[in-house]
């Protein structure tokens, strides 16, 4: 009698390292696409769209609080860009985005923070900044990798976060097949035993 009130909690409890296993092994998988699209947005904003030496409007930091945390903040690079393309001239803007931090009423800023603030600081009205443009729709730019020591949404992060997730997932798996295994042999073991 025991061993039947076991039971439900043994199979929800595996059910549960199940799910677990999959869920892990779909976002690991679904980083590695993300990883795999970012690389290739990555590589044609270096090496398919064209550089031009660009004047900068404005460069400054942005602290964008989302609304799903409330005490947290993302902290930005806002930049547009004044540039010539054919003898047209365009207005280009680009958003590196850093990391989100906890923020609370008195506390400092990251040190992220202000290593982006001063990157920003560094690009004044006026100064010179070379962009990437894309030939197809010139207003669209690209910093192409100026940014990267910033950029909290590259390719490698993503791959990175893949290959810590993927792992994770696959042992999660092994250890939800074994533990059903032996609890199905425990099971046959103990009904054969009761017969």
């Amino acid at each position: 009698m025991n061993s039947i009130k076991n039971k439900p909690k043994m199979s929800l409890w595996v059910g549960g390292l199940f799910l677990m296993a999959y869920m892990a092994l779909f976002l690991g998988v679904a980083l590695r696409f993300e990883a795999a699209s970012r690389a290739r947005q990555e590589n044609a904003e270096r090496n398919e769209w064209l550089p031009v030496t660009a004047h900068v409007k404005s460069c400054f930091l942005v602290q964008d609080h989302p609304i799903s945390a409330q005490r947290s903040v993302i902290f930005k690079i806002d930049c547009r860009f004044k540039y010539t393309v054919n003898g047209t001239e365009y207005i280009g803007s680009t958003a590196t985005i850093g990391p989100q931090h906890g923020l609370y009423r008195g506390a400092a800023p990251p040190p992220e923070a202000a290593r982006m603030d001063n990157w920003a600081r560094l690009h004044p009205p006026g100064s010179l900044q070379v962009i990437h443009y894309n030939p197809e729709n010139p207003v669209q730019v690209s910093l192409a990798g100026a940014d990267e020591q910033f950029r909290t949404n590259s390719a490698a992060i993503s791959l990175r976060a893949s290959n810590q997730i993927l792992p994770l997932g696959a042992v999660l798996l092994l250890a939800a097949l074994l533990t059903r295994y032996f609890t199905l042999r425990s099971a046959q073991s103990t009904s054969a035993e009761n017969r």
